[in-house]
């Protein structure tokens, strides 16, 4: 059975650069929750922070459709996005036939507050997102959430995404390793 990757962790923690990085190395579909929430977004326009929330609940449920189609096929993949804690249910349930790497990216509150001011204000960020409205927001959900869902026979590796230094390096090429010792072993 091929593996799957699963990268989480809370807004501006660095799951995409992560993500994005692993699906470039092995060759794999990335599905990230914000791709196809911008989908809609070009499709049906940008409004509120309602609207945005509202897009956002039916690019999860088009991702977990997308996912199990995925999964059905056997394929291997990469799937993103800021799972919160009473996600895991649902995701173990998806994957529960698939060996599971979870890379789940770290960063202080504090930090991805900072992360996420920065990029309110980039180019490339799709305006839908309504990240500059968002910022208080985000602050009370970084002190009160939990973006750490527990899939259920899934492989942990922490990613230490504060800094980009040697841990977070390594912590990415385990992840790549880990990714193709299971694929040799399931080929086998």
């Amino acid at each position: 059975m091929s593996p799957v990757i699963v990268v989480s962790g809370s807004p501006a923690s660095g799951k995409t650069t992560v993500a994005q990085w692993l699906a470039s190395k092995i060759n794999i579909p990335l599905l990230s929750k914000d791709d196809y929430k911008e989908r809609l977004f070009d499709k049906f326009g940008i409004d509120d922070r309602a609207w945005s929330k509202r897009l956002g609940k039916i690019s999860f449920n088009q991702l977990c459709r997308d996912v199990r189609c995925h999964v059905a096929r056997g394929n291997s993949f990469i799937l993103e996005s800021a799972f919160r804690s009473d996600d895991g249910e649902a995701l173990s349930e998806m994957l529960i036939s698939r060996p599971v790497i979870h890379a789940h990216c770290v960063i202080p509150p504090s930090l991805a507050l900072t992360r996420f001011r920065i990029r309110a204000r980039t180019q490339g960020r799709h305006k839908g997102h309504a990240d500059e409205t968002n910022l208080k927001e985000l602050s009370l959900i970084l002190e009160e959430e939990k973006f750490e869902p527990s899939i259920i026979n899934s492989q942990l590796i922490l990613v230490p995404s504060d800094d980009y230094s040697h841990d977070y390096l390594e912590a990415r090429k385990k992840v790549y390793e880990l990714f193709y010792n299971i694929a040799r072993l399931n080929d086998d």
